[in-house]
């Protein structure tokens, strides 16, 4: 237990943190492990000065095993090179892709997979450019005016060891953002109300279209305290952020 509790202090340091501020957008998130150490991830990082990179996904399961395919994630997904960081990072397609041939070039056992989903916004141009592998929870954008859409017009595949007689296709779709947008990204432990009981998909975007006048710290604490009653018997991981366009 205590070489696990060392490991979990490991996986969450990795982590961006609950609150960031760039000069195009600003992020509040939060990430609760139904054990110790999750097979939730997520990142937010500077792909270069106008360009932020993002991503959240679920490993199958939770535990040692999906926190360890978070960390070969991490490493396969962010890289510090900056050419290969603008080449992938820019175009999510091509991110998943490289990241779906490298988890099918190692012997992980077959039933391991994940999804994910992974998003470039250039702030300059208020564009978000994103791609889905195969994510079950698609991102919400809730706009100024109250509208609520989901980020459904890319194509992907889940992250899986089907690589020797399938190549997956992914394609990139865009969305143009305004100030004051928000995008909300989250896993299926937030909303699969058969393991975690909190909400359901319909519940929770009317509660952020109802907090739609509030800044987006005061979004994170209203779905904190929702989840305060549960965070000790989850049964799935969770996790959550959501980014504002300033």
């Amino acid at each position: 237990l205590t070489d696990i509790e060392y490991a979990k202090k490991i996986q969450q340091s990795l982590l961006p943190g609950d609150y960031l501020k760039f000069h195009g957008a600003e992020f509040a998130a939060a990430y609760y492990p139904c054990e110790r150490l999750s097979g939730d991830f997520y990142d937010i990082f500077m792909i270069d000065p106008d360009t932020l990179g993002m991503y959240v996904l679920d490993v199958s399961g939770h535990g040692i095993p999906a926190a360890l395919m978070t960390m070969f994630c991490m490493n396969y997904i962010k890289t510090s090179e900056r050419l290969i960081n603008q080449y992938r990072a820019k175009k999510p397609h091509r991110n998943l892709k490289h990241f779906f041939d490298e988890f099918n070039k190692v012997n992980f056992p077959e039933e391991m997979h994940m999804v994910m989903f992974f998003a470039a916004y250039d702030m300059r141009q208020r564009v978000l450019t994103y791609c889905s592998g195969g994510m079950n929870t698609l991102p919400l954008l809730i706009k100024t005016s109250g509208e609520v859409l989901k980020l459904d017009q890319s194509v992907g595949f889940p992250i899986c060891r089907v690589g020797n007689f399938f190549s997956p296709e992914y394609h990139s779709a865009k969305v143009e953002l305004e100030v004051g947008d928000r995008v909300f990204f989250y896993t299926d432990g937030l909303t699969d109300k058969g393991k975690n009981q909190i909400f359901d998909e319909g519940e929770l975007i009317a509660l952020l279209s109802m907090l739609r006048g509030e800044d987006i710290k005061a979004v994170r604490q209203n779905l904190v305290h929702e989840l305060m009653d549960v965070v000790n018997r989850l049964d799935d991981d969770i996790t959550f952020f959501v980014m504002e366009v300033i």
